[in-house]
């Protein structure tokens, strides 16, 4: 995830057929965003627009593996219970 997206959470979405979308504009502030959407709807009223809150944050979660005992992650856990195995 790019710092850009970190720092504008705040999606303009295009709603597209067979649930697709496609992300229009990232904003930091949800007024800023609002207005845009308004905009887009008074100059394309047929395009179906939403506003969406992207946070992206990444995922931290740990895998274990305990037949080969490696984990995959980015911060190895503090205490493991595979050592117990």
């Amino acid at each position: 995830m790019s710092y850009y997206n970190r720092l504008h959470p705040w999606c303009v979405i295009r709603c597209l057929p067979k649930a697709q979308t496609l992300i229009v504009a990232r904003f930091r502030k949800r007024g800023d965003a609002d207005n845009y959407l308004n905009t887009l709807r008074r100059l394309m009223p047929n395009g179906r627009f939403e506003l969406m809150f992207d946070p992206e944050t990444e995922p931290t979660a740990w895998v274990a593996d305990p037949a080969s005992r490696t984990y995959s992650g980015d911060i190895p856990p503090a205490a493991s219970n595979y050592d117990r195995l």
